[in-house]
């Protein structure tokens, strides 16, 4: 802890396991320093940092656009129901403001936006984990590769027989 708060109260430095798991994500502790493993890891990690930042950039370029015609649909949607229910006991659709339709557009809009974002993070995460998965380890002491291992039994009990 440290007394330099402004406030008098003391400040609490952030837990060195939540850094160093941000730090270090498992992705890359599952390559336990495989040096072809890593590269690939960090291949996938670069890959997918700039699909999001293309993605962000695409976003702000036309988030507004997508604002506008949202709250276009927002009102038309509600329009066509205030024509359903005639009678304001049975009006299903409570009168909006246009700031308020806009609000609640923008709202929409950013909502897909986190959706898109969470699907390249959902992405990326299957890539780093085909990666992990699918590589073999760099020595075959610590792990042997199965297949060649039953391919040379099969061998051996044909040459026998």
């Amino acid at each position: 802890m440290s007394r330099g708060s402004k406030d008098g109260k003391p400040t609490v430095a952030p837990a060195p396991t939540a850094s160093f798991g941000q730090a270090n994500p498992p992705a890359m502790a599952r390559a336990q320093g495989r040096p072809h493993m890593v590269r690939q890891l960090e291949a996938v990690d670069q890959r997918v940092a700039s699909v999001k930042g293309r993605m962000r950039q695409h976003c702000e370029r036309f988030q507004e656009t997508w604002v506008a015609k949202e709250a276009v649909r927002l009102w038309k949607e509600r329009a066509e129901l205030a024509l359903k229910h005639k009678a304001p006991a049975q009006a299903a659709v409570r009168i909006l403001s246009p700031d308020d339709l806009l609000a609640l557009a923008r709202r929409n809009v950013r909502a897909r936006i986190g959706q898109r974002l969470s699907t390249i993070n959902r992405i990326g995460e299957r890539m780093r984990n085909t990666v992990t998965r699918t590589l073999k380890p760099a020595s075959p002491v610590r792990a042997p590769d199965v297949q060649r291992s039953f391919a040379k039994a099969r061998d051996r009990r044909r040459r026998m027989e």
